[in-house]
């Protein structure tokens, strides 16, 4: 994989984030998240997605290699949310 393919993903990761959190205002307007109900959320989903990557064929080193992948997209992912969240005064 390029360095300009992995650019790519994460930057999609990141719009992915913002665009969830966009239609998250739009379908819920006076609700407001805090940064830790968002962490506990993106905990337990990295356990969903890392017990599903090791129950996977294949081998252990490209099991790990797709948990980082997952944890670097999830990261991603996550600050395009907050950050859309922040700027929309719906994080607290």
């Amino acid at each position: 994989m390029l360095i300009t393919d992995i650019n790519e993903e994460k930057a999609q990761a990141y719009i992915l984030g913002v665009i969830m959190a966009l239609l998250g205002i739009n379908i819920f307007p006076d609700t407001k998240v805090s940064e830790a109900q968002l962490d506990c959320a993106k905990e337990l989903a990295r356990h969903y997605v890392e017990s599903e990557i090791d129950k996977a064929i294949f081998d252990t080193s490209q099991r790990e290699i797709l948990k980082q992948q997952w944890r670097e997209w999830a990261d991603k992912a996550g600050n395009g949310f907050k950050q859309t969240l922040k700027a929309n005064h719906r994080l607290y």
